[in-house]
């Protein structure tokens, strides 16, 4: 493949991981914002849930953004979405904010965002090594 074919199988991708990562994003905030907890509490499910749904949307976030600097800024930018998804629940009907949800948010945003990170490092390192293997036959 070209290296034009690949940039622009690349950026259909990400166009695709892009959509995926805003569907994700609004049934996340639909579920926070929903009158009744959708997933029970007991045995700290709702933690393990709450982690794993923004780690699946920060682990995105470094293979969508280019440089570390506009990944970490829009993994701080998700921390803040799960602070005001906890806030918007002290106005809800059956709901509660609580700060354990909003440290397993974090926690899980932390853990998606470095599997993330290490996984595009990986990927362009395993492309840079093609690149050089291609022209140095």
């Amino acid at each position: 493949m070209t290296r034009a074919g690949a940039a622009r199988q690349e950026g259909k991708n990400g166009r695709h991981l892009f959509w995926l990562m805003l569907m994700a994003a609004s049934l996340l905030i639909g579920g926070s914002l929903w009158p009744e907890a959708l997933i029970p509490s007991e045995g700290g499910l709702d933690k393990w849930a709450h982690g794993a749904a923004y780690a699946a949307l920060a682990f995105c976030l470094p293979l969508l953004l280019t440089g570390f600097r506009r990944a970490a800024l829009a993994g701080l930018a998700l921390f803040a979405l799960g602070l005001l998804m906890e806030a918007a629940q002290l106005f809800l009907p059956g709901r509660w904010a609580s700060l354990e949800d909003a440290a397993a948010n974090g926690a899980g945003i932390l853990l998606g965002w470095v599997l993330g990170w290490a996984l595009g490092w990986g990927i362009s390192r395993l492309a840079a090594r093609r690149r050089a293997a291609a022209e140095h036959p």
